[in-house]
């Protein structure tokens, strides 16, 4: 019963948890800390990524209705978003500051590491899995992709400043010059000396 539930785990929160708990431990995901002793910090890197992407693989049903009962349930949104920032962004950190460590580039401050984990937190998320999966993707595919993706990025980031401008590679059609005032002059001048001639 429902009262029997609540004098079990005290509160939503920790029923959540726990079921939370239950699934990772069911889908092989509580160990994944382990992944972030290894000695390499882009094998470990790779196979974090990897692990997570079997975990939704395996979970992908379940995670799309936790989407659906976030959406209008603030306590269990709370809970699951930090879960995920808990595991993903605590476990992506340590592997940065390893690589940072390990490239000839001056270590970056906590606030900078910090910002990096979370652009990688993005393209780890559970939505990037499922959207890669439409189509009927396999999911073996899809975990390849989100790891080129992944390694992609952090190379960049070992390899470039720190500015997201110099990071990304935009196509000439997006280059930020290009949205700058134009140096031609408009319509309305260009009329404006042909009416004074």
């Amino acid at each position: 019963s429902r009262a029997t539930i609540y004098n079990l785990f005290k509160s939503k929160s920790e029923l959540i948890h726990a079921v939370c708990d239950r699934v990772a431990v069911d889908s092989g995901l509580i160990d994944v800390d382990h992944i972030l002793n290894d000695p390499d910090p882009w094998s470990a890197l790779n196979r974090y990524v990897a692990a997570f992407v079997d975990f939704y693989s395996l979970n992908r049903n379940l995670f799309r209705r936790f989407r659906v009962i976030a959406a209008t349930d603030r306590e269990f949104s709370e809970v699951i978003t930090l879960r995920e920032n808990r595991k993903r962004i605590d476990g992506l950190t340590k592997i940065l500051k390893s690589l940072h460590g390990d490239s000839s580039k001056k270590f970056l401050n906590s606030q900078e590491i910090d910002s990096q984990a979370l652009m990688l937190k993005a393209l780890l998320c559970f939505e990037v899995f499922d959207t890669l999966c439409e189509n009927n993707a396999a999911p073996a595919t899809v975990k390849v992709q989100i790891q080129v993706m992944v390694l992609s990025l952090v190379k960049n980031l070992l390899e470039h400043d720190e500015s997201l401008v110099e990071v990304i590679s935009l196509p000439d059609y997006l280059n930020p010059i290009r949205f700058s005032p134009s140096p031609h002059p408009d319509v309305k001048g260009e009329a404006r000396s042909k009416n004074t001639k």
